[in-house]
């Protein structure tokens, strides 16, 4: 699942702090521990000059504790070791509690060459402690090495408490910081939502409504302004199409009607052959088929202007049911089909249209006969509940695919376009189903499995 907008902005934001928070943590860790070698380093070069100056290198033995001597005055005892080294690795002399060689090896050799410094852990007494460590050549000597070694604790404990403080404080510090980039993307994104849900809610009922674009000159604003030009667009090639529509309905009534005359007067003459009379007949079905699509065109573009007006009274339901199914007894007879009304309560009535909710009843009834085969059962059930009146048709047809289930209600859709166009259908009668239905407050809704059979539900509120 994808995450929002501004989980993602907050997510990047976060990382990215976290990034120069660590490195910047990184470079204080490690510069304060450099600075505070650098001070031991320090130290320890100037004591190392003044005992070297003080201590004969041709004595053997201890010199005086380098933390009662002058130059280490205040020092506490135990924190300096000093020790005079031969070249062979032997101490010659030593202060401090570590009688080991502070350094030995090629290391004595190093630091007969240059001033060597280290960290290591020494021996005091019986336990282990970290030193800072600094070997130098003795200068009254060519081979004796003075090492003078001072602990490293105050070093490991202000990195210790500043690594504690890293760990406690950056966490708190990055969460705040993730908080504030959600709070500051989501405000900076309300536009955005707004713009949104006003979209989601234009529909093809009014496509006249427009976004609320921000005054500003960013992306938001131009996202906006240029949402609206579509939206302008759109509404101008829907507006050409109804009255398309409309015009191209108007006008095609008139010849539909002196076509359809014409063809029944030549019907009724005696002297029309056999031959001309079955095509005459084709015709006059092909102009009736073109006269309903043109009628439900009509019908559309009506609705769609809101010059549709439903003239409401109470209507018994059982009786309309009935009245209807009796209009396609015919038809069904036709086809051995089994067509049968069903109701639990006779009284059932609607405050509503009754020519309008004749239509829509027909166009269902219609639709099941026309798509049942030959010998099957169309139902026309009428139930209640919850102040609602249900009207249920159903067949035994092949059913429809779950795929054309979502876009039955559309314009023009035909499942089948060859064999709708074979019944006279032009996938306009479900969409006007739909307007009525929802005209008179009300649902309507398909279930359908292949093979199984399809039913419609139009629920209507009880009066």
């Amino acid at each position: 699942m994808s995450l929002p907008i501004r989980a993602r902005l907050t997510i990047w934001y976060t990382l990215a702090l976290a990034m120069i928070v660590a490195a910047l943590a990184g470079f204080v860790f490690v510069r304060l521990k450099t600075d505070l070698v650098h001070g031991l380093d320090a130290t320890l070069a100037s004591r190392a000059e003044q005992i070297a100056l003080r201590s004969p290198s041709s004595t053997t033995g201890n010199f005086e504790d380098v933390s009662d001597a002058p130059p280490l005055a205040g020092l506490p005892a135990g924190d300096a070791v000093a020790q005079i080294i031969a070249a062979d690795g032997r101490v010659l002399q030593t202060s401090g509690d570590t009688d080991v060689p502070l350094v030995s090896g090629s290391t004595l050799a190093v630091a007969l060459r240059a001033p060597y410094h280290a960290t290591r852990d020494i021996k005091i007494g019986t336990e282990f402690e970290t030193y800072r460590i600094l070997a130098l050549k003795m200068p009254k000597s060519r081979s004796d090495v003075l090492a003078v070694a001072v602990s490293n604790e105050s070093v490991d404990n202000a990195t210790r408490h500043l690594a504690v403080l890293f760990a406690f404080a950056l966490p708190g510090a990055l969460a705040a910081s993730a908080l504030g980039g959600f709070l500051i993307a989501t405000r900076g994104l309300r536009p955005v939502d707004r713009m949104t849900r006003a979209a989601a809610a234009i529909g093809a009922d009014d496509p006249s409504a427009r976004l609320e674009v921000p005054p500003t000159e960013d992306e938001v604003g131009r996202l906006g302004r240029t949402l609206n030009q579509m939206l302008e667009r759109l509404h101008t090639a829907i507006e050409e199409q109804r009255r398309f529509g409309a015009d191209a309905s108007h006008e095609l009534r008139t010849p539909l009607s002196i076509m359809r005359s014409e063809i029944d007067v030549t019907l009724r003459l005696p002297f029309t052959s056999d031959e001309a009379r079955t095509t005459m007949e084709s015709a006059r079905e092909e102009v009736n088929r073109m006269t309903r699509i043109v009628e439900d065109l009509l019908t559309l573009a009506r609705m769609d202007e809101g010059g549709m007006i439903l003239e409401r009274s109470r209507v018994p339901v059982f009786p309309l049911a009935q009245e209807v199914a009796g209009r396609f007894n015919h038809a069904a007879a036709a086809k051995r089909i089994h067509l049968t009304t069903e109701t639990d309560d006779g009284e059932l009535s609607v405050l509503g249209d009754r020519d309008r909710l004749v239509q829509l009843l027909s166009n269902l009834v219609d639709n099941a006969i026309k798509y049942t085969p030959d010998g099957g059962s169309v139902w026309v059930r009428l139930t209640d509940g919850d102040g609602m009146v249900r009207l249920v048709v159903d067949d035994s047809g092949p059913g429809i695919a779950p795929e054309s289930l979502p876009k039955i209600f559309d314009r023009f859709y035909r499942i089948d376009k060859a064999r709708s166009r074979s019944a006279g259908g032009a996938g306009l009668g479900l969409s006007i189903c739909r307007w009525i239905a929802e005209g008179h407050g009300g649902t309507i809704g398909v279930q359908s499995e292949p093979e199984r059979g399809t039913q419609f539900t139009l629920t209507l509120p009880r009066a």
